[in-house]
């Protein structure tokens, strides 16, 4: 679901979707301009490990590609993105087979870098709770706009 200022500002654009998972959705809406839904609204959009992963592999295609523009926001109006997903790591716990913990907290982290260095100009919608993970994809937006 688009904020009020999303759905707007694509009013009578044509936009070509593609999605690599639905937790979290990709669009292009002009050759120039994409947008990254975060669609996991029963978790308030809180991060999870296979979300930073789709994330990182979309930043390195935008930094190759000539996209100028990307929008940022949540599913839902209760959070833009609550953080990380704790009860994924907390379910992970005692799995000898893969160290989760650290790899979550090594790839969210070398994401926000990569945000904070990509080349298009991010824009971040913010409409309901902004923590932690949800800071770290949208702390380097030179445009966060808030909504209610």
């Amino acid at each position: 679901m688009l904020s009020s200022f999303g759905r707007h500002f694509r009013r009578g654009v044509p936009r070509r979707s593609f999605c690599k998972s639905n937790e979290v959705l990709f669009d292009d809406i002009t050759p120039y301009m994409s947008s990254v839904t975060l669609n996991a609204p029963s978790a308030m959009n809180a991060l999870n490990l296979n979300m930073v992963q789709l994330l990182r592999g979309q930043l390195d295609e935008w930094n190759r590609s000539d996209t100028l523009l990307v929008t940022f926001e949540g599913t839902g109006s209760k959070a833009f993105c609550a953080g990380g997903d704790i009860k994924s790591l907390y379910n992970a716990r005692g799995d000898s087979s893969t160290d989760i913990h650290d790899r979550f907290f090594r790839e969210e982290f070398q994401m926000d870098y990569m945000l904070a260095k990509m080349k298009p100009v991010q824009m971040s919608i913010y409409d309901g709770v902004v923590m932690g993970g949800g800071v770290g994809v949208s702390i380097h937006s030179p445009i966060r706009i808030a909504t209610d």
